[in-house]
């Protein structure tokens, strides 16, 4: 799971977004429990970038936005 944690560390460091994986309070809040085995991830941690690294400049530009108004 480091791999992944580097992931979001570095995503957040480059776009000052805040990802993170869920804390069992959060997730338990939600009405859900941590139950992925990570031997059945079959997401890299190149691809989870890919798919978080355009939802990250959305983010930082519409803070971006809304910081100017």
């Amino acid at each position: 799971m480091q791999a992944y944690q580097s992931v979001l560390d570095k995503l957040n460091a480059e776009y000052g977004t805040t990802f993170h994986f869920p804390t069992d309070e959060e997730l338990q809040a939600a009405g859900l429990t941590n139950t992925i085995d990570p031997r059945t991830v079959n997401v890299s941690a190149e691809e989870l970038e890919k798919q978080l690294r355009p939802i990250a400049e959305r983010i930082s530009q519409a803070n971006a936005e809304a910081g100017k108004e």
